[in-house]
C-alpha cells in the first residue's frame, strides 16, 4: 500500500518453536506478504535456550538460513548463563528490564550492564534494552552504548491502526509527546 515499512520482532513460545512446521509457517508468511529478508526477528527466551540449547541451535540455524533474524529475549532474568551466547548464533541480545532495577551499589549496576552490552557487541549482536520507561533510563542506556531502546517511554502496546500511525509519524521529541497525549485521550 506504499506505507512505511519497519522491521518487526515476534515472540516465539517454546511450544510453537518445537512444532514440526515452525520454520515453514514463517517462511510462508514471509512469502505471502513479500517481506524482505531480515525484516522479521524471531525472539526466543533465554530460559527456553537454557532448557533446549541443542534444539534451539538447530532452529536458529534454519530460521537464519531462511532470511529471518534471531534474538535471545529476557536475557539476564532467572538462571542466566553466558554459555548461551557462545552456543547460539543469534543476531540480537535483548536485555531483561530487571537490569534497570537498582541494586545495592549503582557502580556495580553500571559495570554489569556495560559489560553485558560490550560482550553482546563483541559477539556481533545488536543489544536491546527492554522496559525503558523514563528519560533517565533512556539516557543511561544510550550512554552505556546500548543499540536499541524498547519500552513504554516510546509507546505502550498498540492496536494495528495506532501502530501504523505511530510508524508513519514525525519522530521528533515534540511529536512523540503529542502522540502519547492522543493515546491517553482515546482511553
Amino acid at each position: 500500500r506504499g506505507e512505511k515499512t519497519v522491521p518487526l520482532s515476534v515472540n516465539v513460545s517454546r511450544v510453537s518453536a518445537i512444532q514440526e512446521d515452525f520454520v515453514s509457517y514463517y517462511i510462508s508468511v514471509k512469502e505471502k506478504y513479500n517481506i524482505p529478508n531480515d525484516y522479521i526477528t524471531l525472539e526466543c527466551t533465554e530460559s527456553f535456550a537454557m532448557e533446549n540449547i541443542s534444539t534451539l541451535s538447530k532452529i536458529v540455524a534454519d530460521v537464519r538460513n531462511n532470511g529471518f533474524k534471531c534474538s535471545i529475549d529476557d536475557f539476564g532474568v532467572g538462571y542466566s548463563s553466558i554459555s548461551v551466547l557462545k552456543e547460539l548464533e543469534v543476531d540480537e541480545l535483548k536485555l531483561d528490564k530487571t537490569f534497570l532495577n537498582p541494586g545495592k551499589t549503582p557502580e556495580k549496576d553500571k559495570i554489569l550492564i556495560s559489560t553485558i552490552i560490550e560482550l553482546g557487541k563483541n559477539f556481533k549482536m545488536k543489544v536491546v534494552q527492554e522496559g525503558i520507561e523514563t528519560f533517565e533510563e533512556l539516557n543511561s542506556m544510550k550512554d552505556l552504548g546500548c543499540d536499541v531502546i524498547q519500552g513504554f517511554y516510546y509507546s505502550k502496546p498498540l492496536m494495528m491502526s495506532d501502530f501504523i500511525e505511530f510508524i508513519n509519524r514525525d519522530t521528533s521529541f515534540r511529536s512523540i509527546a503529542e502522540f502519547h497525549k492522543k493515546q491517553l485521550e482515546k482511553k
